[in-house]
């Protein structure tokens, strides 16, 4: 079929358009942020903190507690015993006063004050002992509430940090996925635009499968000649006919009939008056 032809002998057409929609200027930009994205710069002063703090030996630690002891001696203790000592030379003074009215003299004025200052010393080391002790604690307790301190605030600032940071990458996504939305509405335009290529490709099988699908509906025959002629006899069916009338007639003349066809009015004009006998003879 000349248009069977025509389309095998069709060359191969490329398509030329483009295929991808390429990013957008919002997903440039988005990207271009991402490669800007950088360790936030409280992970590492948090960092700081939490290595200073681990890092710390034993030594450092002592070191570290002496000198809050001092710091409590200077403050607490020091004080302290400069207070009971001069409320000690006011109670001397009274003490003296009141020998001197008694006549407490000699050996006995020396016992009284001696036992006196006895009971002093004592109270006073006892003082003095339970406030090293106090300091101590308070140094430690003082140790650890800073360093617990130090660290709640160094995890409050890589909170800090994490939150801005994660607040960048949202914000990197929504522009790129805004982004994505504007490079869609390209990507359905080139999609288009190949489909309709396609169409214009298929358009020719389309017209063939068109023309031999309406061909297939007519019946087998129509509209083709043959190179065959029949050649007809206007007489073949008389002649056959009269055949086998004569047939009939012979095998009629065995029984003796010949002479009633013969004569019969209605053979006899059929066979030009000689009756069907004629043709049993």
């Amino acid at each position: 079929m000349p248009m069977a032809s025509q389309i095998a002998g069709m060359e191969f057409t490329p398509y030329t358009g483009e295929r991808v929609a390429g990013m957008t200027g919002l997903q440039e930009q988005a990207l271009a942020g991402y490669g800007a994205l950088g360790v936030p710069e409280q992970f590492g002063q948090a960092g700081s903190v939490f290595q200073e703090i681990a890092g710390m030996t034993p030594q450092q630690r002592a070191a570290n507690i002496a000198d809050y002891t001092q710091q409590y001696t200077s403050g607490v203790i020091d004080p302290t015993i400069a207070a009971m000592e001069q409320q000690r030379a006011k109670q001397r003074t009274m003490e003296a006063a009141t020998r001197a009215k008694a006549g407490a003299f000699g050996s006995r004025g020396d016992v009284y004050r001696g036992a006196l200052e006895g009971e002093y010393q004592v109270g006073m080391g006892k003082t003095l002992a339970d406030l090293q002790q106090q300091g101590y604690q308070s140094a430690v307790a003082r140790q650890q509430a800073e360093q617990a301190q130090r660290l709640g605030a160094a995890g409050q600032l890589a909170g800090l940090g994490a939150t801005q940071f994660q607040t960048q990458l949202a914000g990197l996504g929504a522009q790129m996925g805004a982004g994505e939305a504007q490079r869609l509405l390209g990507q359905q335009g080139l999609d288009a635009a190949y489909q309709q290529y396609l169409m214009q490709q298929q358009f020719p099988l389309t017209q063939f499968s068109a023309l031999t699908g309406g061909a297939s509906a007519f019946p087998a025959g129509i509209g083709t000649t043959t190179g065959t002629t029949t050649k007809r006899d206007p007489m073949g069916a008389a002649g056959k006919l009269l055949t086998g009338l004569g047939s009939v007639g012979m095998g009629m003349s065995g029984f003796g009939l010949p002479t009633f066809i013969g004569n019969s009015s209605f053979f006899n004009p059929l066979f030009g008056g000689k009756g069907l006998g004629s043709f049993g003879g």
